[in-house]
């Protein structure tokens, strides 16, 4: 019972505080979970006076980490704040390792990624109450998690080079 943040502390891109701003709206009704927060930057003081200021509860901060794959492992929901991405990597290594993408549709790719209700959450973008809200109602859905979870797993499958350097190579002999 364990979310996660994997990626740089800082604020233009990533905006990280607002992940504190939603575990602040739920953290005391899931008493059993825990927040990890993998990386580091400049918001990682911010951040953590916020937590302090708010006295908030199980949020762990790792700092940067060079393999992550073993919290990957461990966490059931992996949490993007993100103003905007490219291509995310952590959502990709997120649901290899079967964790339920949540992140506001703020960029192309997450809609690429994520099947809104099927392998992980779309948020209207930057819409606090609603992440909030999608969040901990799956927290609270062991089984919607566990079906998520499969499918997230599944769905990354499209994207591993064995499937993609076909459709590469299809489009350059059309061409």
């Amino acid at each position: 019972k364990q979310l996660l943040y994997v990626g740089r502390l800082e604020y233009l891109q990533k905006a990280p505080l607002r992940l504190l701003q939603i575990w602040r709206k739920i953290y005391m009704t899931h008493q059993d979970w825990e927040l990890v927060i993998v990386g580091d930057g400049d918001e990682k003081e911010p951040m953590e006076h916020y937590v302090r200021r708010h006295r908030l509860l199980r949020v762990n901060f790792v700092g940067n980490k060079r393999n992550v794959i073993d919290y990957y492992r461990t966490a059931s929901i992996l949490c993007m704040t993100s103003n905007y991405e490219g291509w995310p990597m952590v959502i990709s290594e997120g649901m290899v390792n079967g964790c339920v993408p949540i992140c506001f549709n703020s960029f192309g790719a997450a809609s690429d990624l994520i099947d809104d209700g099927l392998n992980g959450l779309l948020i209207t973008p930057f819409n606090i109450d609603d992440y909030a809200k999608r969040l901990s109602d799956l927290m609270s859905d062991e089984k919607a998690i566990l079906n998520m979870s499969n499918h997230a797993q599944e769905k990354v499958k499209q994207f591993v080079a064995s499937n993609i350097i076909p459709q590469w190579d299809e489009l350059f002999r059309a061409i």
